[in-house]
């Protein structure tokens, strides 16, 4: 904990300081946030215009144009407000996994380069092998984190979900730095057994940040260069 204390908000002003001041970083974290823009505005254009006309017309041909057509109609915009929230908060992280992924491994790799830290054997990968990579990387926390929204409707189950909830986020941005450096599977275990607590608090901050709408945004490129300089200092290099 005394830890978590020392290094967050140290790491987190050191992030945001890397974030704004170096273009190669900036550049690499704007990318993937306006394809997010895009698809988000896409989505919503799908889901609330062109969706919402087909069902007002639908409505209108077996219901007319009275009372109960509006009812009807109203009801279903309400259920898809409030249901396109959590669609949204849901595949928000793994939609920008997957477009930011070669994006996100650059930045990565461009934060080690920086902070002169990382472990002499950083690997470049190609475009669509870092997609792919993260495709499967997806694959798994997705069934992971299925396992832990089970576990949250078991007796006294909510705190184990969160907990794993929260240590899957951090997982997810460490593997940026991880595959930059080519960890190998026996160096990437002892290193979530030596810093468990603070990968923990620190997923759990990231964890309530990207469920907040629009924050989202900006927090996933903030997250990949604090996780990266968070490894870099967990593992004694030089930041």
């Amino acid at each position: 904990m005394r830890m978590f204390i020392k290094l967050f908000p140290h790491l987190l002003r050191t992030s945001v300081k890397i974030l704004f001041t170096d273009w190669k970083v900036f550049l690499l974290a704007m990318i993937p946030l306006v394809l997010g823009i895009i698809l988000y505005v896409y989505m919503g254009k799908v889901l609330f215009v062109d969706f919402l006309n087909f069902l007002r017309l639908q409505t209108e041909s077996y219901l007319g144009g009275g009372k109960l057509n509006a009812a009807v109609y109203y009801v279903v915009m309400a259920l898809m407000i409030v249901s396109s929230y959590f669609i949204v908060g849901w595949t928000f992280v793994l939609s920008i996994s997957i477009l930011a992924a070669p994006f996100n491994s650059w930045l990565s790799g461009r934060v080690i380069s920086l902070r002169g830290g990382g472990s002499g054997k950083e690997v470049k990968l190609g475009f669509f092998s870092l997609v792919w990579n993260e495709l499967k990387k997806v694959m798994i926390i997705v069934a992971l984190s299925l396992g832990a929204m089970i576990v949250a409707f078991l007796p006294f189950g909510a705190p184990i979900s969160f907990l794993l909830s929260a240590f899957l986020i951090s997982i997810n941005f460490l593997d940026y730095p991880w595959s930059v450096q080519d960890l190998t599977w026996k160096e990437i275990v002892k290193e979530l057994k030596g810093n468990t607590l603070v990968y923990f608090l620190c997923g759990a901050v990231f964890f309530l940040a990207l469920a907040i709408p629009l924050l989202n945004l900006m927090m996933y490129p903030l997250a990949v260069i604090f996780y990266t300089c968070l490894q870099l200092e967990l593992n004694s290099k030089s930041i």
